[in-house]
């Protein structure tokens, strides 16, 4: 449906009538998304019928110009081709019903400005996961390291999310990893002058 990556801003309507469409009557939905896709994700898990969580691989907080850092040039050729821009950020229609799980790699630092301003939007279901040692490819990282498969296992199957619990498996797959507001809580805790983070200032 998305075939000018324009992050749903020319197809958001459609991409709801199409996917609600395919859900049977009574059934539970789940969004599952990387990068634009988990962008989408996010966005769209409000907009579907009895939809109870969105997970999120390396998402974009947003392309509009209101919101995308002027460093980040990365996708500037799609980005700019878009008309007009009806959607301001992925949790612009969040709803306190949902839960949303985001996983960002700790070595992008142009992805951890996204994980910044998403976590400043947040609504109490939302979830940021940092995993360090990896980029933009957080889920092919983790795959890497065997883990990909029982992460989904676990956000697919487990009722009640419980974050600690995904750090955890995340952990005992090999795969380094912290809630993101755990992460900026122990960065704010350390003297000023040992206080590197890869966490540009938003």
């Amino acid at each position: 449906i998305e075939k000018r990556r324009s992050w749903f801003n020319v197809t958001q309507d459609r991409v709801v009538d199409q996917v609600s469409r395919l859900i049977r009557p009574g059934q539970t939905t789940i969004t599952l998304g990387n990068s634009m896709g988990g962008f989408g994700a996010l966005y769209f898990a409000s907009a579907l019928p009895r939809c109870t969580r969105a997970i999120a691989f390396a998402p974009q907080f947003s392309v509009h110009p209101l919101h995308i850092s002027r460093a980040d040039n990365r996708w500037a050729e799609f980005r700019n081709a878009i008309p007009t821009h009806h959607i301001e950020h992925a949790l612009d229609r969040a709803s306190p019903d949902v839960d949303y799980i985001a996983l960002f790699g700790g070595e992008k630092k142009l992805d951890m400005l996204h994980a910044r301003r998403m976590a400043a939007v947040a609504t109490p279901r939302t979830h940021i996961i940092l995993v360090n040692d990896a980029d933009h490819g957080v889920a092919r990282h983790i795959k890497g390291k065997g883990g990909l498969k029982p992460v989904l296992g676990f956000l697919l199957g487990h009722e009640k999310l419980d974050p600690v619990q995904l750090v955890r498996l995340l952990r005992n797959q090999g795969v380094r990893a912290a809630r993101f507001r755990a992460r900026l809580a122990e960065a704010a805790a350390r003297p000023a002058e040992s206080a590197e983070v890869s966490l540009p200032a938003a």
